[in-house]
């Protein structure tokens, strides 16, 4: 059974009150039984972030020790281009994750190990990520966990628009006020 009415409701209201993410994001993760789940935005300046209250000690580690440049995940998600969730078995191989730095000094030393995670292309240019963790022990996300997802993922991107419009709105705003 996927989630209902409720929660879809619930990301719509999470991109109108942005302090209602970490809340969402946690939520996201317990239903595909994942440790917590980050969002943040790759723009040409800062990238803004919020995570579930469980992973945000270990965003706050990727952020601001520089492995959000280090992540090897990335440009593999990227040149995938895959309209919807995907899981590090679709861009890595076993052997590859046991040689790869990031999951080798960041991942698995943070208590991670496995996610899934989706890129979402904003009109600005900006593009939104979001992702989800499993400590290694727990195994490989399954994929009826990303057919779920994917069912919430057009919810999830019309949210991350919405709040980004809303966020330029308010800059807009606020420089005219300053005019």
């Amino acid at each position: 059974m996927g989630p209902g009415e409720d929660f879809v409701n619930s990301i719509y209201e999470a991109s109108l009150r942005p302090e209602l993410w970490p809340a969402l994001l946690g939520r996201l993760s317990g239903m595909v039984d994942a440790m917590g789940a980050g969002l943040f935005t790759v723009s040409r300046g800062a990238s803004p972030w919020v995570a579930s209250p469980e992973l945000a000690p270990i965003m706050h580690s990727f952020m601001q020790e520089g492995w959000v440049e280090m992540n090897s995940r990335a440009p593999r998600a990227e040149a995938l281009a895959h309209p919807g969730f995907i899981t590090d078995l679709d861009v890595f191989s076993t052997e590859e994750i046991d040689r790869d730095p990031f999951y080798q000094d960041f991942l698995i030393p943070s208590g991670l190990g496995w996610g899934t995670g989706t890129r979402i292309e904003l009109p600005t240019g900006d593009v939104v990520v979001i992702s989800i963790e499993r400590p290694l022990a727990r195994g490989p996300v399954e994929r009826r966990y990303v057919e779920l997802l994917d069912g919430l993922r057009p919810h999830l991107a019309r949210a991350a628009m919405l709040g980004a419009r809303l966020a330029l709105e308010r800059a807009r705003t606020a420089a005219a006020t300053l005019e």
